[in-house]
């Protein structure tokens, strides 16, 4: 994947971001943690939302790819969370085949917000009266989903 003429290597190609990748487990922990990457932050900004859909698209039909390929290629895909204009390219970055990535088919579901529902179970204790030494337990499901952010 080549930086554009306008990207620095060196801001891209942070220690971080190589770490991560490196010791990924999961699309969420790469997700997360490359969020607060100041490489993924760098590329969203001076990069427009065409631009790093064009660089992920070129990326993925390549061949041939050293490793510092594929952690430019996580930076750019979650530089894409950031944009704001990102659900107007919706189509053309669903269009992309990210076979190569590991993680590329579901960190950008959950960019698109089309993780799984999932279900949390928070228990709290609480008094019933100040006086007393009773305490009660207070069970709370709660259903996460995506109805909000279609």
């Amino acid at each position: 994947m080549q930086i554009r003429g306008n990207l620095r290597s060196e801001l891209v190609d942070t220690q971080f971001a190589k770490e991560t990748v490196l010791y990924a487990n999961s699309a969420a922990y790469l997700l997360n943690r490359l969020r607060k990457d100041s490489a993924v932050s760098y590329v969203a900004r001076v990069l427009r939302t065409d631009e790093i859909i064009d660089d992920l698209a070129e990326f993925c039909a390549e061949a041939h790819k050293e490793p510092i390929d594929f952690v430019r290629a996580y930076v750019f895909l979650v530089a894409l969370s950031l944009k704001d204009d990102l659900y107007s390219f919706r189509d053309r970055l669903l269009s992309i085949d990210m076979n190569v990535l590991e993680w590329g088919h579901q960190i950008r579901a959950r960019i698109f917000g089309e993780q799984i529902p999932m279900t949390v179970t928070r228990i709290e204790m609480q008094k019933l009266q100040e006086s007393q030494s009773e305490t009660s337990l207070n069970r709370t499901t709660v259903s996460t989903g995506d109805s909000a952010r279609k």
